[in-house]
């Protein structure tokens, strides 16, 4: 129980110093949180006195009343700064409302004057056609990762 009081006082502080560093990227602060509270689930161990079951509801309800700091904040997100969410909700509603016409009238105008035939990379079904740029495509950046390491 006390490894979890020490994870869990680790992890407010990681969070705590993402933020006020600076950083507003949510998407890579939620990915690190969810990785910290990966890594400090697999990592805390029961002690003998305490039973597994309790250990998991401790860790469940301790992670639960976490995230709600993080929903208030996305819920507070549009009045704290209103102009932006206004500019950006006109944004998305633009694009709604054009998306429909543009779509037929290019669907129906240009996309029967354009030729889609691509060229056979090999002779075989799976590389023939789009598929083979699509086969190789997901190959060769596979290749690039396990060549540059990553």
């Amino acid at each position: 129980m006390r490894q979890l009081m020490e994870i869990r006082k680790k992890y407010r502080r990681f969070i705590r110093k993402i933020r006020g560093s600076g950083n507003r990227n949510k998407v890579l602060n939620f990915t690190i949180s969810i990785l910290i509270l990966i890594a400090s689930t697999i990592s805390v161990r029961a002690d003998e006195t305490s039973s597994k079951l309790g250990l998991v509801y401790t860790v469940a309800k301790e992670q639960t009343f976490s995230i709600w700091p993080e929903i208030k904040g996305i819920a507070r997100a549009p009045f704290e700064d209103p102009e932006k969410t206004v500019k950006w909700g006109l944004f998305v509603a633009g694009m709604v409302l054009v998306d429909k016409p543009l779509t037929q009238y290019y669907q129906q105008n240009i996309e029967p004057q354009v030729n889609y035939s691509f060229p056979n990379i090999l002779n075989a079904p799976i590389t023939s056609g789009a598929d083979g740029y699509l086969v190789f495509g997901v190959a060769s950046h596979y290749l690039g990762g396990v060549v540059a390491g990553n």
